[in-house]
């Protein structure tokens, strides 16, 4: 299991959740941070389980690719070869 990618894509979600929070002008909502932290820790998570390049997992988690377009894409490729 890639370990470090998994980590990567968290990370890339604890620095989305603080970019949020800094353009928004509302005050600081643990809610809302959590809530980030838990969608872009699992789709980092997912993505680093079949991305194995670390830089690559936090771009695409803190850029925010769909899961849905990403898990599809590896369906396809899968059924395909």
């Amino acid at each position: 299991m890639p370990t470090i990618s998994i980590i990567s894509g968290l990370v890339a979600g604890i620095v989305r959740a603080l970019f949020g929070w800094a353009k928004s002008e509302e005050t600081f909502d643990v809610k809302k941070f959590i809530r980030t932290l838990i969608i872009f820790g699992i789709t980092g998570g997912i993505i680093g389980i079949y991305v194995t390049d670390p830089l690559l997992v936090f771009a695409m988690s803190f850029i925010g690719v769909p899961i849905e377009d990403f898990l599809n894409g590896i369906y396809k490729g899968m059924k395909a070869g």
